[in-house]
Order: C-alpha cells, then structure tokens, then sequence
C-alpha cells in the first residue's frame, strides 16, 4: 500500500521503477487513481495504435471529401450562375 502512495503522488516514481514496481504511464495523468485492471492496459500502444489508424482513415476519406466538395461548389456555381435560389 505505502508503494501505490508513493506512486500516486508522482515524486518516487523512478526509485519506485528501480525497485520493480510497474505503474502504467499515464497514472500520472490521470485525475484519479487507476484501477488494477487499468494499470494493465498500455495505453501508450494503444495510443499509437489508434493514431496510426486515424491518419489511415484520413488518408482514405481525403479523395472521397474532395470529391464531394467539388462536386457541391459546382452545383452552387450553377446556381449562382443560373439565379436558381431554389438549388441553393
């Protein structure tokens, strides 16, 4: 218990590393104690993981949104051109 103490309050922790206690990263972060079972998640993976997967999922919308903007500026063009208050 005391170990946790001193982990929790952020000043031990690489004498507490050192000693072979394993805190998981962001206990320092959080606003509350982490759970045990939270303390097994790396969250630092995870983070990584789901960074990777957002710049995929950008890289794949990026032609998909430009496309479809396109498309809408030039419906409003004919629009514009055409005086059709209606379309816009």
């Amino acid at each position: 218990m005391k170990l946790q103490a001193e982990a929790r309050d952020g000043q031990e922790y690489a004498s507490i590393k050192n000693k072979g206690f394993k805190f998981n990263d962001f206990e320092k972060e959080a606003f509350r104690p982490l759970t045990f079972s939270e303390r097994k998640v790396n969250f630092t993976s995870l983070q990584r993981s789901l960074d990777t997967f957002e710049s995929q999922l950008d890289e794949s919308l990026d032609p998909i949104i430009s496309q479809i903007k396109a498309d809408l500026l030039e419906k409003v063009k004919k629009a514009v051109q055409n005086n059709d208050i209606k379309a816009l």
